[in-house]
Formats: structure tokens, sequence, C-alpha cells
């Protein structure tokens, strides 16, 4: 943290910051990261060296009154999201903390790179001397010849220019995107045609239309030969009886099977998987060789048994 306060301290001294004069780098932590009117002060002064057009929006918020800090932090926020700083929700990155962490940090040093840009461009753009001062947000300073970015910009518009004369800039900045990945396109592109002309529809259509036919026939004639029979009340009567007895067995099934899972099968429901022992195997072996040894045993003690009988 204290070489992050140096580096801090240092860009704002460059920077020509009002608030450090006769301070020490001990007091940046809590000029710059502590919540309170002091922060809210260095953050509308960063905000106005960044760019000239939000010189406006910072006089409206010194506008303020002291009391209404909430729409000032707000407002900064809404600054600090335009430019790309943060996210429209980082409430906490305006507020500040006595207690920085990375994303405070990372925030005022990213804020601090943009202001040092924005100087340099500026002076370059605006003076007439052939080098002009870089600085970054960790104090450093480098020598950057005017006479240098002739050649680099040069070279930029080339390539610009090559790749706007190479590309259809219609067909690059079009809005209609193509979703099917271009493997998949181009082999759907190459597959044969499955769409079937007039004529062909015609004939499915007629020949749908006779299966409809043949099925409302073939309906009729089960209509004529299946005719329900009168209302009878004793054969109702005999088919409800029937259907209540089915019904009771039913339902005693159900009941004996509910309990005979609750006293013998619920017991051994969702139980945990048992772990085998790795001599399994080797007693499985061990059984099949007593096995084996019990039978040649009991073959030999047949055959002594048959020799003693054949003398």
């Amino acid at each position: 943290m204290a070489v992050v306060s140096t580096q801090i301290f240092t860009t704002l001294r460059t920077l020509g910051c009002p608030f450090i004069d006769d301070q020490d780098e001990a007091v940046i932590t809590e000029l710059v990261f502590s919540p309170g009117e002091v922060r809210i002060q260095v953050l509308q002064w960063m905000f106005t060296m960044l760019h000239p057009d939000l010189r406006e929006e910072i006089e409206s918020i010194d506008g303020e009154t002291m009391d209404d800090s909430t729409k000032r932090v707000q407002r900064l926020l809404y600054i600090a999201s335009s430019v790309g700083l943060c996210q429209p929700n980082d409430l906490n990155l305006i507020q500040g903390s006595s207690k920085p962490n990375k994303r405070q940090i990372d925030f005022i040093i990213k804020l601090l790179d943009l202001i040092s840009a924005a100087e340099t461009f500026a002076s370059i753009d605006h003076s007439n001397v052939s080098t002009s001062s870089r600085l970054d947000s960790r104090g450093h300073q480098e020598e950057c010849s005017t006479s240098q970015l002739g050649p680099t910009l040069s070279s930029t518009c080339a390539v610009m220019d090559q790749i706007a004369s190479s590309v259809d800039l219609s067909a690059l900045f079009s809005p209609n995107v193509e979703l099917i990945p271009v493997a998949v396109s181009r082999h759907v592109t190459n597959m044969p045609s499955s769409r079937l002309d007039v004529h062909q529809l015609f004939l499915k259509s007629n020949e749908l239309a006779n299966k409809i036919e043949e099925q409302q026939n073939l309906v009729a004639s089960l209509r004529l030969q299946n005719t329900c029979m009168e209302y009878d009340e004793v054969v109702m009567e005999t088919l409800s009886q029937r259907i209540k007895l089915l019904l009771s067995e039913l339902k005693q099934l159900v009941f004996s099977y509910g309990c005979y899972y609750d006293t013998r099968i619920k017991e051994w429901c969702d139980k945990t998987e048992m772990e085998l022992s790795p001599l399994g195997p080797a007693l499985k072996n061990i059984h099949e060789l007593l096995a084996n040894f019990v039978m040649v045993s009991m073959m030999l003690i047949i055959d002594n048994v048959q020799y003693r009988a054949m003398q």
C-alpha cells in the first residue's frame, strides 16, 4: 500500500492537484480513499481534468448543498460509468472506503492514467514545442517527440485504408448476424433441396383426403355394426356392483402393499452403498478351491469303494 500511495501522490503532484499542497504521502489514503467531503471534491477535480466537456457537469454538482451528498455521489457515479471506469451500480467505488481494496485502488489508478493521457494529448495538440512529457499513474515521465508520431500515424492510417478497401464495410457492419457457424452454413447450403413443388403438394393433399374419407367410412360402418343397446337398470346395477367389488379389492391390495412397504421394505431404502472389503475375491477363490477339493475327494472315495468291491 505504501508503494501505491507514493505512486498516486507523485501523479497528483505532477498534475498540480490543489488538495495536496503542503501535504505528504501519509495523508494520501485519507485524502483519496476515505469517505467524506474531501474525497468528493478530489473526484470532482479529477473529472474536471479528464475532459473539458465534463466541466459543466462538475459545476452543476458544485451547486449542490453539502447536506445533499447522496445526490452528488450519484452524479459522480453517472459520470464515472459514462466514461467506462465502473458499472452504473458501483456506488462503493465513488463513496470510498477507509480500508481500500484492489478495486478502489484500480479505480483511482485508471482515472489518473486517463487524466495523464488527456493532459499529454492536450499538450501535443495545443503547444508548439517539439517534445512533451507523458505521465502515468506511477509518476514516471517519458519524453515523447511529436516528430515520432507522424510515421506512426501514417502507418496506422495506411493499415485502416487497406482494411477498408479490402472488406465490404456494409457487410462488415451489417445488423443481420449469421447465427449458424460458417462450416455448418456451408454444409446446409450444399445439401440438396427437399422442398416439394406445387404438383407434388397437390398429389399429397389428394392422398390425405382419400385416407380421411376411408377412415370416415370405417367409422360409419362400425357405428352400424355396433348399435348401442337400450338402457337396462338391472344390467347397470350389476355392472356397478362388480366395479365396486373390484375397486374395494384394489384398495385392499394397495393398503396391504403400503403396510408391507412400511414394515419390510422401507428400512432398506435410502441406504448408503456398502463398501466391500478387498478380501472378497480372495475368499471367493478359496471357496472355489475347497469345493473342487471336496468334489475330487468324493470321487476318490467312490473309486476306492468300487475298487474294494471288485476284490
